[in-house]
């Protein structure tokens, strides 16, 4: 008899946690990697390319080089009409195998990206989670760099 109801308490403990997991305070992060871990095997995802986001005077544009699970780019982020920028000295006008210091590195992992950018403002450095969503690219920032920084926490990129 112990045994069976030893074994009712650790399934009713395993259903608490799975519960509570479910309801953690951040909505759609869990469902995020869901998605990334039942990914067919053979669908590479390629995060190459010129990405756009805009809203009125705003805009972040990333570009971004991927070899295998390695990621790295530059951003270039203007606020008010470019007033207000963080963008790397090329502005992303340059291409990064000319020598130019990548402002953003990264590895693929389950098909998301998680990278390591570095204000172009304060050189400090912030964190954030990439993945795609048929054509769009979703940028999410997972931790923030210290100091004055115009980048976005969250932007759907279109290809440009």
């Amino acid at each position: 008899m112990n045994g069976r109801l030893l074994a009712v308490l650790f399934l009713a403990s395993l259903l608490a946690l799975f519960v509570s997991w479910r309801n953690i305070d951040q909505p759609g992060l869990l469902s995020d990697y869901e998605a990334l871990l039942f990914r067919p095997r053979g669908m590479a995802i390629n995060y190459s390319g010129l990405w756009h986001w805009s809203l009125g005077d705003s805009y972040f544009d990333l570009v971004l080089t991927q070899d295998g699970e390695k990621i790295q780019g530059d951003y270039c982020m203007a606020v008010r009409n470019k007033i207000q920028m963080d963008c790397g000295p090329s502005k992303l006008s340059a291409s990064l195998t000319d020598g130019a210091d990548p402002s953003v590195r990264g590895t693929v992992i389950f098909g998301a990206a998680k990278i390591s950018f570095r204000s172009h403002l304060t050189g400090e450095i912030g964190k954030a989670l990439l993945r795609r969503e048929g054509k769009d690219l979703v940028w999410r920032v997972t931790d923030a760099p210290v100091g004055e920084s115009y980048i976005l926490w969250e932007a759907r990129l279109k290809a440009k």
